[in-house]
């Protein structure tokens, strides 16, 4: 499993949106499961994501090709026995999306000292 889900953590009710689209551009062929909301919350609120971050990883979801998230099935499946976890391509965009983020403001921010 993705984190240990615990059903009595106290979650921001804010971040249930963005988790709930998150899972929407999870895409569909990914798993049998659905993905989940609350698996998903509970991640933005233990990683203090960023809206911004959040936005650009929806967008990096949008982006998966069908054939690659039938070879990512393929492969996560043989590897793990099953297609559950879908929310690992998620976690994966947001920490794409993170990594951008930051070494765009890096960037700038070194540029300007220059």
């Amino acid at each position: 499993m993705l984190v240990e889900v615990d059903f009595e953590e106290e979650l921001n009710p804010e971040l249930f949106g963005p988790a709930t689209y998150l899972c929407s551009m999870i895409p569909k062929n990914a798993s049998r499961e659905a993905p989940s909301a609350y698996l998903l919350q509970s991640v933005l609120q233990r990683a203090n994501i960023s809206m911004e971050t959040v936005g650009l990883g929806s967008c990096i979801l949008d982006c998966l090709s069908s054939r690659f998230v039938r070879r990512w099935r393929e492969e996560w499946c043989a590897e793990k026995g099953s297609v559950e976890g879908c929310e690992i391509l998620a976690v994966a965009a947001l920490s794409i999306a993170l990594k951008f983020l930051e070494d765009t403001v890096s960037t700038v921010l070194g540029n300007k000292l220059l």
